[in-house]
This record gives structure tokens, sequence and C-alpha cells, in this order.
């Protein structure tokens, strides 16, 4: 009797070695700014409910409704046709919910539209910080369905082979995969296609790593690069960005509100 139920143990065991992961059912949405307006949640910095978190919001972070309406332009979210090639360039001050924006957008992208995104930061260690610092707890942990697509520190590369690697992420539904990075642009990954790249803080990504950027993007059909920073360097990084935009501003108070300041 032992041995037959160890037998079966043994079996089950191996089945679920090589039995495929059960597929994921994920909310249908549609676009980017459906995405932070339903199922985003942000952490609560002040009050009684201090390090909870709640649903975001976009009151208060007015700034983003236009960035995230010409996000989901390119994307193609209502469209059904992205634009291809696109370059966007977001400057702000501090505190303006840039990383909200990006570590949400990479959700999106790799969850909802399957592409892969990179997002680049100046060097490895704030790449490492803003995977264990936000991404996991401020995104993957606060979404259930996204944390049971997603194997942190999973990827494939263009080979089709799987690696272990930090700061990436494997996600798939049990059908689809895509694959997202957040990588430092001190030594830029060589083997992996991205569809969209975020470079975090322009200002401080030294210009000839900055070139590599684009390598990543060859192979895609989209190519999306959009670039974020608070334009600390005049004439530079995220300054220079600016200036050879369209330069679009926002203005977010009333014209009365203007006049009594």
């Amino acid at each position: 009797m032992s041995q037959r139920r160890s037998s079966a143990t043994a079996l089950d065991q191996l089945g679920a070695k090589i039995s495929p992961a059960p597929a994921v059912v994920a909310p249908r949405v549609l676009s980017f700014y459906q995405f932070l307006d339903e199922v985003a949640r942000v952490r609560v910095q002040s009050g009684d409910a201090a390090g909870t978190y709640a649903r975001f919001s976009f009151k208060g972070r007015g700034a983003l409704v236009q960035v995230v309406h010409c996000i989901d332009h390119v994307l193609g979210s209502h469209t059904g046709t992205p634009l291809k090639d696109a370059k966007l360039g977001l400057a702000g001050g501090a505190q303006f919910g840039k990383t909200t924006l990006e570590l949400n957008l990479a959700a999106y992208v790799s969850a909802c539209r399957f592409l892969n995104p990179i997002v680049y930061l100046p060097d490895d260690k704030l790449a490492d910080d803003i995977v264990d610092a936000k991404f996991r707890p401020d995104v993957i942990d606060q979404v259930p369905w996204f944390a049971a697509m997603t194997k942190v520190g999973r990827a494939v590369n263009e080979s089709g082979k799987a690696v272990n690697t930090k700061g990436a992420f494997l996600v798939t539904d049990g059908t689809r995969k895509a694959v997202g990075m957040f990588r430092g642009l001190q030594k830029p990954p060589t083997s992996f296609t991205a569809d969209i790249v975020v470079e975090d803080e322009k200002d401080d990504i030294k210009p000839a790593m900055a070139k590599f950027v684009s390598g990543r993007m060859t192979a895609s059909e989209m190519r999306f690069h959009l670039e974020v920073g608070t334009q600390r360097l005049h004439g530079a990084g995220q300054n220079k960005v600016w200036t050879n935009g369209s330069q679009g501003v926002v203005l977010l108070a009333t014209a009365s509100s203007w006049a009594a300041a």
C-alpha cells in the first residue's frame, strides 16, 4: 500500500513538472488610460491609511492625462493602428508621477498587449532598486491576475531560450508571452528585443550609451521610444529632447487662476 502511494505521489510530481502552466484569464483592458483608471493601485503616502494601497486616480495628477492619451494614440488603443517609430519626450519637475506612469506602462503593454518593454535607468543599482522597491510591491503584488501571469527574474532571449536574469520579468497567459526588463545603461542587453523603450532620467544617461537604445528595437514593428526627465541641464539631456520636439504644453490651471496669482 505504501509503495502504491509513493508511486502515485512521484507520478503527480512528475506530471506537475511537465504540464503547462494553467492559463490566466485577464480582464479585457482596451487602453493604458483604462488600465490606470480601473486596475492600477498606488501607495497612500499620508494620513491614517499611510502605507496601504488605494486605487489610482487622475485627481491631483492632471499633468498625466494628456500624456496618457498621447501614449494610447501611439499604441493605437482606440484606432487599432499603432504609430510606428514614435518618439515622445516627457519633461516635468520632481514628483509629477513619472515612476507610476512608467511602471504601469510596462505592466499594461506586457500583460494586455503582449509587447516587450525595456525601462532604462542610468545604472544597474537604480534598475535593481526600482524592481525590488517599486515594481514588485506597487504593481505586481497589487494586481492578482498580473501577478499570476508574471515571473520576475525570468526572460526569453531572441533564440527562444528561457534564462534567469536580474531585472527581467516574463509575462504569459498560457499562450502568449512578453518579456520586460529594467536595466541600467552601463551595460545594455544585446540579446533581447524591445517594442517599447523608456529612458528614465535622461539627464543622467551618458549620450554614448543612449545610442544602444534604438538597437534593441530594430526587430520590432512598433519601435516606440519614450524619454522622461526633469530638464536639469540646459541644452542637453531632457532639455535637448524637449527643444527638439513639438514642445507641447498643457495648461492645468484656468486663466482666472493665473490672473489671481
